[in-house]
């Protein structure tokens, strides 16, 4: 894989590390085995064999390491290629994909305009703008069965100059002519007759209304685009990139040698190692061209007949890893000298290091009892916060349902049916806000609680309250499974309140439906529906907009930063649509 700065980035070291890492703890071992097997020789004569071992242990450990780097060397050079190659191969099917799409077009001008004279001037319009916009085509062209030329994107005086020359000799006129089917064809590399360009083709077969052969709408690509594509990656002094048919002829290739261009390669080391229905894979090879010996990766272009493959020079892969093998070999000798050197110290040190450790535990221990005794301290202060938000709860309820009788106590006063009526609908309001705690106080962690059961039981209560089975009205609730907090609970509830109240006030309902459900992740939506007739809706909508009620909800909405929709048809149907709040 490249960087945008064109240098390669091989990640060798990750395993390189790891290996050392890994074998350290080998030779730590064996250092423990050997010191409990000798116990009673001379701390001195245990220094120098723990020298000699180290030593030799160093030597070894370096060597696979060396050899390790080698390896991972090799391993990410054929992971670089792999990932270029995947990459090439994807901007190739793009610039395809695109062409195939505007040869598509003009076909599908030819079949709908035809062929008149009024019809191929429009075409040859569309072609030179597509061609002008288009900066990778080089000319579009559309000829008829014979090869002749029907349109082309050309300027008039050149399309004069080339007219009479026909194309029925070309591969990919012969294709589609051989071939009934309907695929864009990626044709060898030619020269073009008008300027003896160097192309590649992709074309796509006319057909009659009958299934016959009409003709080929052909575009042209340049090669020197790809050329000039490929030399922006850095792929080093003798790397290679190649782009070829599934057949094995070689469309374009860096380095640039036009003798190359459109010759056999089936048979060469790297080719023969593709198996038919392999999509990618990576082989160490020896070049077709040049003879040098190179680490590749190859990526089929999907949906067209064309391999691309990505090599680099082996000897250029580990040119970096003999040179630090060289400094690193050095640096060992160098190394190991200063072990022998210091050998005789190592009795002293391990003493020190185990006073150290002794030290290390005391403190230790002396950390583990203070986080010990402050875990406790919190637990406590979070059980006496919990305690009190519990307490909190629980009044606020009580003094709801304080409220709740005392609105009942004075409702049962009244004669007024609209007092009554207004005082019921406080009611409900009131139930809605003590239900949200009581939830709260039956929950786990005090802060949020299922939405469900909590919507359930408070319409409920508003059926209940205004009798609405007593009514024939029958009230169902779906909600969707989904944890909510306090701040969203209570204007969801008194929203809930507001419009259900609204529905079973109206004569003519028969069912109310209460549906929350997640519309996604980030969004809900609280839908309240009744089957009221037809001719109430719009006293329904009215009643929505100029109400105390509708100025409640109206304000619910916007502390949820939803929106409100109203459907009539088939009764009302109420929507507010809200962002849903992450609960932790």
């Amino acid at each position: 894989m490249c960087s945008e700065s064109g240098h390669r980035m091989i990640p060798y070291h990750v395993p390189r590390e790891a290996a050392a890492r890994k074998e350290g703890r080998v030779l730590v071992c064996h250092m423990y085995w050997l010191h409990k097997l000798i116990p009673r020789w001379s701390l001195s004569t245990k220094a120098m064999l723990f020298v000699v071992f180290a030593c030799l242990g160093m030597l070894s450990l370096d060597i696979r390491q060396i050899w390790t780097a080698h390896d991972a060397d090799l391993q990410g050079a054929q992971v670089e290629t792999r990932n270029l190659a995947r990459s090439l191969a994807q901007h190739a099917q793009d610039v395809f994909e695109n062409t195939d799409a505007i040869l598509k077009g003009l076909r599908e001008g030819v079949a709908y305009d035809g062929t008149g004279p009024d019809a191929i001037q429009r075409l040859e319009y569309r072609m030179r703008a597509r061609v002008q916009n288009q900066p990778l085509l080089q000319r579009l062209s559309i000829f008829d069965d014979h090869g002749a030329w029907l349109a082309s994107s050309l300027d008039l005086a050149t399309f004069n100059r080339v007219r009479a020359v026909t194309y029925s000799d070309r591969a990919y006129f012969r294709f589609h002519r051989d071939h009934a089917e309907d695929v864009a064809y990626v044709g060898p590399p030619i020269r073009q007759k008008s300027d003896n360009a160097l192309v590649m083709t992709l074309s796509r077969r006319l057909g009659n209304p009958d299934g016959s052969f009409a003709g080929v709408v052909n575009a042209t690509i340049a090669l020197d685009l790809f050329q000039h594509f490929f030399a922006t990656f850095d792929i080093g002094k003798r790397g290679a990139i190649t782009l070829a048919t599934n057949e094995g002829t070689l469309v374009v290739r860096r380095p640039f040698v036009e003798a190359n261009i459109g010759r056999k390669i089936s048979e060469s080391d790297f080719f023969r190692q593709i198996t038919p229905d392999a999509i990618s894979g990576s082989f160490e090879f020896i070049s077709f061209f040049d003879g040098t010996p190179r680490l590749g990766s190859f990526h089929r272009v999907p949906g067209f007949n064309l391999i691309m493959m990505v090599a680099l020079d082996q000897n250029e892969v580990l040119a970096e890893w003999r040179d630090q093998t060289r400094v690193h070999l050095i640096w060992l000798t160098a190394t190991l000298l200063l072990v022998a050197l210091l050998g005789y110290r190592l009795a002293r040190q391990i003493r020190a290091r185990g006073r150290a450790e002794a030290r290390l535990a005391l403190s230790q221990e002396t950390l583990e009892r203070r986080v010990v005794a402050r875990t406790e301290d919190l637990q406590k202060t979070v059980a006496q916060r919990d305690r009190i938000l519990r307490e909190v709860y629980h009044r606020v309820k009580n003094n709801l349902q304080l409220v709740d009788s005392l609105i009942d106590m004075e409702s049962r006063k009244l004669g007024d049916a609209d007092m009554k009526q207004g005082l019921a609908d406080l009611r409900s309001r009131v139930f809605a806000l003590a239900l949200v705690h009581q939830q709260l106080m039956s929950s786990d962690n005090f802060y949020t609680f299922p939405m469900a059961p909590f919507l359930k039981e408070l319409c409920q209560n508003v059926a209940d309250s205004t009798g609405a089975a007593d009514r024939g009205i029958a009230v169902s609730v779906k909600a969707d499974p989904v944890t909510v907090n306090l701040d969203f609970a209570i204007p969801i509830g008194l929203l809930a309140t507001e419009l259900l109240n609204n529905a079973l006030r109206h004569a003519g309902t028969m069912e109310v439906t209460v549906d929350f459900r997640c519309c996604d992740s980030e969004r809900a939506m609280l839908v309240v529906s009744d089957d009221g007739h037809t001719a109430e809706t719009e006293d329904k909508r009215l009643s929505i907009q100029g109400s105390f009620g509708s100025k409640l909800i109206a304000g619910f909405t916007r502390q949820l930063d939803g929106r409100i929709k109203v459907l009539n048809q088939h009764g009302t149907r109420i929507e507010i649509h809200m962002p849903l709040p992450q609960v932790a």
